[in-house]
C-alpha cells in the first residue's frame, strides 16, 4: 500500500505513513468509515466511493511515429581516433568538450534538432520536431559553418590540425515526435547521410541530389558524380557544397526568359535615373507572395544597371529568418561584401580590410577614425552596445555616402519579412538624404 501524500510504500496492513504520518487507509469521503480496496459503495453510510488509484502506475504514452521529409546532417572529425593517440588525456576531453559545445551553438543557430553524438561524430535534422519552408538550406548552411569553425578550434587540439567532414541527406524518415536526443529520426535516410559523409574531402560538404535541388541558393555546388556507398545497391548522386563567394547581388542564375514584368523592371530604372539626376535617394518596396518573382525583378535591374558604362555600387543583403545577432545582418553582409571580407573572413583580416575600404573612402582622418569602430560593431569586430544607436546608424549611412561620392550607390534588402523591427527602421534610415 502506497501513502497518497509522499508516496512511501507500506505493508496492507499499515493504517498510517511512517513517513508522514497520514492515514494510508481508505475512507469513505462522506463519513470518514474505513474501507476496503474493491468496493463501490461505504458500508456504513452507502455513499458511492472512488476507485483507489493509488496503486496503479501511469506510463508515459508512447512516442507517436510520423513520416516526414527531413534534412539529416552528419559530421565527423578526421582522423582523430589518430590525433587522441598524441594527445594527453585532459587534452582530449578539452577538444572533444569544445568540439561538441561548437556543434551544439551552430546547430542552434540554424534551428536545428540536435539528434545524438556517436563517438565524435554529431548527428542533427531539420524537419522535425518543428517543420520550416527553408529548412534544407538551413541544414546546408550549418554543415558549412560547422566545418568551418571545426577548422578554427585547431589551437585547441595542443596546436595540432583539426578538420571535420560533414554531409546533409534529404528525405522521408520515420520520426518519433516526442523522443528529442532519443533516437527521434530512424531509416536509411541516416545511413546514407552517414556513408556520404565518408565520402566528403578534408573540411568539406557533400549533399545528395535531393538537397542540391530543394536548396540552390544555400551554397555552391560542384558534381561529385555518383558514388558507391557501402550497403547501397544503387550509387547516390552526390555534389561537393562550398560557401558562396559571388556577390550577393548576383544570388542565382534565374534561368529562363524574363516574362510579364517589363513595366515594373522599366519603372525601377527610371527611378534609378532620378536618384542620379536629382541627387535625392528614394525607397522602393516590392512585395508579393513567395515565388512571385521578386528576386528575379532585382537580378533584372542588376544587370539593367550593370549593362550601363557607368559604374554602379550595387549592394544586396538578405534577412535571415533564425541564428544569433541577425538584427542587422543585410545591412553587414553589404559592408562585407564592398570590404571583400565575406562571413567567414578572420576578425585580424576583416578589421585590416575594413582599414584599407575606409582609407580609400574617407580622405579625413578624424572622420575615418570615427567611423571604424562604429562600422567595426556592425561586423561584430567591436561591441553594438559600446555606441548609441543614433551614432551606429550615422556612421553605417555616412560610409553609404562615401562610396556614392564614386558612383550611384543601390541598396537591395532581400527577406524583409524575417526581418527585425529595427531593420526596417535603419532601413528608412540609410534612405534618408
Amino acid at each position: 500500500m502506497r501513502c497518497a501524500v509522499c508516496g512511501t510504500e507500506h505493508a496492507d496492513s499499515a493504517r498510517f505513513c511512517g513517513a508522514c504520518g497520514a492515514s494510508v487507509v481508505p475512507r469513505c469521503p462522506q463519513c470518514g468509515e474505513a474501507t476496503s480496496p474493491g468496493l463501490r459503495f461505504c458500508t456504513r453510510c452507502g455513499a458511492a466511493l472512488e476507485p483507489d488509484r493509488r496503486s496503479e502506475t501511469v506510463e508515459d504514452p508512447e512516442p507517436s511515429a510520423e513520416r516526414r521529409r527531413v534534412s539529416v546532417l552528419f559530421v565527423d572529425l578526421e582522423d582523430f581516433t589518430t590525433l587522441a593517440e598524441t594527445l594527453d588525456p585532459e587534452e582530449v576531453r578539452t577538444v572533444q568538450s569544445r568540439y561538441f559545445e561548437t556543434a551544439r551553438s551552430v546547430i542552434a543557430r540554424f534551428d536545428g534538432t540536435l539528434e545524438k553524438f556517436i563517438g565524435d561524430a554529431v548527428v542533427a535534422i531539420w524537419g522535425a520536431p518543428l517543420a520550416h519552408e527553408d529548412d534544407t538550406d538551413r541544414s546546408v548552411g550549418a554543415a558549412l559553418a560547422l566545418v568551418h569553425e571545426i577548422g578554427r578550434l585547431g589551437g585547441a587540439a595542443a596546436r595540432h590540425r583539426l578538420a571535420g567532414r560533414a554531409s546533409v541527406a534529404t528525405g522521408e524518415a520515420a520520426i518519433s515526435v516526442g523522443s528529442v536526443g532519443q533516437g527521434m529520426v530512424a531509416g536509411d535516410l541516416v545511413n546514407v547521410a552517414a556513408r556520404l559523409q565518408g565520402h566528403a574531402p578534408s573540411g568539406g560538404v557533400l549533399v545528395d541530389e535531393i538537397t542540391r535541388l530543394l536548396a540552390p541558393e544555400a551554397a555552391m555546388y560542384e558534381p561529385a558524380g555518383e558514388l558507391q556507398l557501402k550497403g547501397r545497391a544503387r550509387p547516390v548522386l552526390a555534389h561537393h557544397a562550398r560557401p558562396r563567394d559571388v556577390p550577393a547581388a548576383g544570388r542565382g542564375t534565374h534561368g529562363g526568359p524574363f516574362v510579364g514584368r517589363d513595366q515594373e523592371l522599366r519603372e525601377l530604372v527610371e527611378l534609378f535615373d532620378g536618384v542620379v539626376r536629382d541627387h535625392r535617394p528614394r525607397l522602393v518596396s516590392i512585395s508579393g507572395i513567395a515565388g512571385i518573382g521578386k528576386s528575379r525583378l532585382a537580378w533584372e535591374l542588376f544587370g539593367a544597371l550593370g549593362a550601363r558604362p557607368a559604374p554602379i555600387a550595387w549592394h544586396a543583403g538578405r534577412a535571415p529568418a533564425y541564428g544569433e545577432n541577425i538584427t542587422f545582418a543585410a545591412v553587414a553582409e553589404m559592408v562585407r561584401h564592398r570590404i571583400g571580407a565575406p562571413g567567414d573572413t578572420s576578425s585580424e583580416l576583416t578589421r585590416r580590410q575594413l582599414a584599407a575600404s575606409l582609407s580609400e573612402l574617407v580622405r579625413d582622418d578624424e572622420e575615418r577614425r570615427w567611423l571604424e569602430p562604429r562600422v567595426a560593431a556592425l561586423l561584430g569586430e567591436e561591441r553594438l552596445d559600446a555606441f548609441e544607436r543614433d551614432e551606429l546608424f550615422a556612421a553605417w549611412r555616412r560610409y553609404f555616402e562615401r562610396v556614392s561620392e564614386a558612383s550611384p550607390v543601390v541598396l537591395v534588402f532581400e527577406d524583409l519579412q524575417w526581418a527585425d523591427p529595427a531593420l526596417a527602421v535603419d532601413e528608412c534610415d540609410l534612405a534618408e538624404p
